[in-house]
């Protein structure tokens, strides 16, 4: 099982799980109960939201390749095998961008949700393709309200996670991966570290949030 704080602070995108793990405890709240991991990988959020819970179930798309073990149920985010009203807490995290149907993907979660639950989520904003060709979509604010709101929910919070600053530094280390095999490997993992220390601070300065890499949302079913 993978834990989030194994990232070092040489590789190209530190930041991003650095940024998330000082989330992690503004999100706790409104962790509770039956726990449904949308799109769970290798649950490496497990760590984070065991204590408290009932129960920890993850759920992994059947041709996504993921630990041994780990994954509780395959299915997709669109057709949820759950029982109406399972669970008291879904969680999705850097998953709706690849389903093909996110308002669908939204009304499930709030079917199988009970009444008053919650639903936490990461979306991507500007970001690179990956797990490609499984990739079809990127959020605004806006189309993230409208989301919740068509799947049932109110909007508790749309948070950017980073700025302009931020975002940037990690599409130069992104970009500089593609010259890795020309760049001896200590002279690229020091920019990686030197490009995003600066991109953290200079975000504390002019924080710019319309060009923030992804959101944190969180929604309570109606």
């Amino acid at each position: 099982m993978v834990t989030l704080n194994k990232q070092n602070i040489f590789s190209k995108s530190w930041l991003v799980y650095y940024i998330w793990i000082n989330h992690i405890p503004k999100v706790k709240p409104y962790v509770k109960g039956v726990l449904l991991d949308i799109g769970c990988g290798h649950k490496p959020y497990y760590e984070y939201f065991k204590e408290g819970l009932q129960n920890y179930i993850g759920l992994e798309h059947p041709d996504t390749p993921s630990e041994s073990g780990v994954v509780d149920i395959y299915g997709t985010g669109a057709e949820l095998p759950f029982a109406d009203e399972s669970f008291d807490t879904v969680v999705s995290f850097a998953v709706i961008e690849h389903v093909k149907e996110p308002e669908l993907m939204l009304r499930e979660a709030g079917r199988v949700l009970k009444k008053s639950g919650f639903i936490v989520m990461t979306i991507p904003h500007i970001w690179g393709l990956h797990e490609i060709p499984n990739d079809f979509f990127r959020y605004t604010k806006y189309g993230i309200e409208f989301l919740l709101k068509q799947g049932g929910f109110t909007v508790v919070e749309i948070k950017a996670l980073a700025g302009f600053w931020v975002t940037y530094s990690l599409r130069l280390c992104y970009y500089l991966e593609s010259f890795r095999p020309f760049i001896p490997k200590s002279l690229l993992a020091a920019l990686y570290f030197l490009i995003q220390r600066v991109g953290q601070e200079l975000d504390l300065f002019h924080r710019v949030e319309s060009e923030t890499w992804a959101y944190l949302a969180i929604g309570q079913k109606v």
